[in-house]
């Protein structure tokens, strides 16, 4: 039997709730959610790939790290392909963010919602994302 670090299985589940947040905004990205153990520090990461520039593409860390202030708090890194090393780590110039909530769950919304919003102000940089609404059938 394989047991999955808990660590792990938090990080995996904010970037399924990612992945459905944009997919409920009708924002196709082309990413692919990955997994990092530097033997302290165990998390996912997404990467998301440009189709024509991979010097953009956005990585992004999301891991409860080994030493926190309390039990509800995590920290996400956002950074370029290229601060990304081949063992899936990141390099010390990418920005960071630590979310700390009172509730899990809570924890998990809002790491959530600034994840998409970090995606969709990037992608609309580089893309010019057109608001649209939904035709009624």
């Amino acid at each position: 039997m394989i047991v999955w670090n808990k660590k792990i299985k938090v990080a995996d589940s904010v970037f399924k709730a990612v992945d459905f947040a944009l997919k409920e905004k009708n924002i196709d990205v082309d990413g692919v959610v990955d997994y990092f153990n530097n033997g302290k520090e165990q998390g996912a990461l997404l990467k998301i790939f440009d189709k024509y520039n991979p010097e953009i593409d956005i990585c992004i860390w999301a891991y409860l790290p080994a030493e926190r202030d309390c039990h509800n708090q995590m920290e996400v890194l956002i950074g370029l392909h290229k601060d990304c090393t081949d063992n899936n780590l990141w390099s010390s110039v990418v920005s960071t963010k630590v979310i700390t909530q009172n509730r899990v769950l809570d924890l998990k919304y809002e790491v959530r919602d600034y994840i998409v919003n970090t995606i969709i102000s990037r992608l609309d940089k580089m893309y010019e994302i057109k608001k649209w609404k939904r035709k009624e059938w």
